[in-house]
């Protein structure tokens, strides 16, 4: 079996790739709804009163505070951080 064919349909990020530094994505959807996505994968979903929290504290962070702020979002723990 190749290396891709146990990958499965995620790509792997290596440390030289620009992703690597920024695993976590937002989008706010028409009906308020805030998608969170590591590395292309959908893995929350914030509605409400948390949508309008995180949507509030990702507005002014810089790149490195909104990673955490979307870390936290989803309970991921990643090996940056440790934790």
């Amino acid at each position: 079996m190749s290396q891709s064919a146990r990958a499965g349909y995620r790509p792997t990020v290596t440390a030289d790739d620009a992703a690597a530094d920024t695993p976590f994505a937002w989008v706010r959807r028409a009906d308020g709804t805030v998608l969170v996505s590591y590395r292309a994968a959908p893995v929350a979903a914030l509605r409400g009163r948390a949508a309008e929290r995180f949507l509030a504290r990702v507005d002014g962070a810089d790149d490195a505070a909104a990673q955490r702020l979307m870390e936290r979002a989803t309970a991921r723990v990643t090996p940056r951080t440790g934790r």
